[in-house]
């Protein structure tokens, strides 16, 4: 896993965040596959409810991002490893700011 992998440069920006302000809680540590920690799978969770929350199809924001529906279910299934760029462009997409998906990794 290096920092070339999407998932590691999610958890490093997070955890570096978390550095500047003093701790790191263990829910952030990369695990041996991240995609299955808790703290992954509430991202999800919020990525989903956001979508949904912009009355938006699983087609639809795969028509805007010009890619497959396929991608955008197995993003939301965790079968894809999302990386902060992408998830910034779910962000832009559903009209939310970075803080709704990763918010409760930054709260103590």
């Amino acid at each position: 896993m290096g920092f070339a992998d999407p998932t590691y440069r999610v958890f490093a920006y997070l955890t570096i965040a978390l550095r500047l302000r003093g701790h790191v809680p263990a829910s952030l540590m990369p695990a041996k596959s991240t995609i299955y920690a808790p703290a992954y799978r509430l991202v999800l969770a919020k990525l989903r409810e956001a979508r949904e929350g912009a009355g938006l199809t699983q087609q639809d924001v795969a028509k805007r991002l010009r890619r497959p529906q396929s991608y955008v279910s197995r993003v939301e299934a965790g079968q894809h490893k999302l990386g902060l760029i992408e998830l910034a462009e779910f962000a832009r997409l559903y009209r939310r700011p970075l803080e709704f998906f990763i918010g409760h990794l930054l709260a103590r």
